[in-house]
């Protein structure tokens, strides 16, 4: 359910026995896969500009590089992205500028490359527009090379999926929403809340939302 404007987002997530019998949401097209655990998040924000305003975050790849989250692990407010850049093809080796507006709404597959804290080495992701219109756009993103941790694989091609839905419902509120679908995921609570405080640092950096870093969210 999307939270009222001014409300904190709503977060939900679900591990794999909580999904029997579930339905995937419709913008989800990769949803009908099983999947170890969902995170879903809802929100509204205030944004005066245009839907291509609000793509142009996602085309701005490189900006994405030093989204914080709050790591569970540490116990403090952490750099989750630490590289992040986009890529000619899905081989990832050539790094070029960010993407434009105009390419993101082709819908052709654009790959990029990103680090994060925990993860050895880059991962390279897939992202395509779903649809694109004035009020609204839905984006998917997968990635498309293996996800390592020291010298062992953790997640394979396809393991971690995303929809962002990003719609106008005012003249100057928007709703944000996100589900994340995670393969060979634990089902600890700790991890649970390391996914959420993930999907909650994309959200930040999407609505443009600021963060006390005082203490934990």
């Amino acid at each position: 359910m999307l939270p009222s404007y001014g409300d904190p987002p709503n977060v939900r997530s679900w591990k794999g026995q909580d999904l029997t019998g579930w339905t995937p949401p419709t913008c989800a097209r990769w949803a009908t896969a099983r999947f170890d655990r969902l995170t879903a998040v809802a929100g509204s924000f205030r944004f005066a500009g245009q839907a291509d305003d609000l793509l142009g975050r996602f085309a701005a790849i490189s900006r994405w590089r030093g989204i914080e989250y709050w790591s569970i692990t540490d116990g403090s407010w952490e750099t989750l992205i630490t590289d992040s850049a986009a890529v000619a093809d899905e081989t990832g080796e050539n790094r070029r500028a960010d993407f434009t507006v105009a390419e993101l709404k082709s819908g052709k597959p654009l790959y990029f490359v990103q680090s994060d804290n925990r993860s050895s080495g880059g991962v390279i992701y897939r992202m395509s527009v779903v649809e694109s219109g004035p009020d609204r756009f839905t984006i998917e993103i997968e990635n498309v090379s293996s996800i390592w941790l020291f010298v062992f694989p953790i997640f394979g091609p396809g393991d971690l999926v995303s929809t962002y839905v990003v719609e106008r419902l005012s003249p100057t509120v928007w709703g944000y929403y996100s589900l994340w679908g995670v393969r060979n995921s634990g089902a600890g609570r700790d991890q649970e809340k390391s996914y959420v405080n993930r999907a909650l640092a994309i959200y930040r950096h999407i609505v443009g939302v600021t963060i006390d870093q005082g203490a934990a969210p």
